[in-house]
Formats: structure tokens, sequence, C-alpha cells
């Protein structure tokens, strides 16, 4: 797991889920510079597709 990274605001990025599992449903878990969290579970991402964050 790869943690403490910096993405500025007005910036975006592509994380690609490739471990090699059949698992489609992950939970997401978001950590922002003013403490506050965004917690999502059980997400379909086979059948979402994608999921943004956004400022």
């Amino acid at each position: 797991m790869i943690s403490g990274g910096y993405l500025a605001p007005g910036y975006e990025i592509t994380v690609v889920i490739a471990d090699g599992l059949t698992t489609c449903v992950y939970d997401i878990l978001g950590e922002f510079s003013d403490d506050t969290r965004l917690e999502d579970y059980g997400l379909d991402l086979c059948e979402m597709g994608s999921y943004t964050f956004s400022d």
C-alpha cells in the first residue's frame, strides 16, 4: 500500500487497481488536507468503470 502521497487541488491522477484478482467490490478511503475523510464501502468498480473525488 502506498500512503502519504499528496495531490494539489485542481490536479488529477488515475489509479489502476490491477491486483490480479477477479474481485470487483472495493472500499475506498480519501483523506484530505483539512483532515476530513471520505469513506465509501462496497463499490463495484467493474460495474461503475470509474470513481471520482473532487474538491
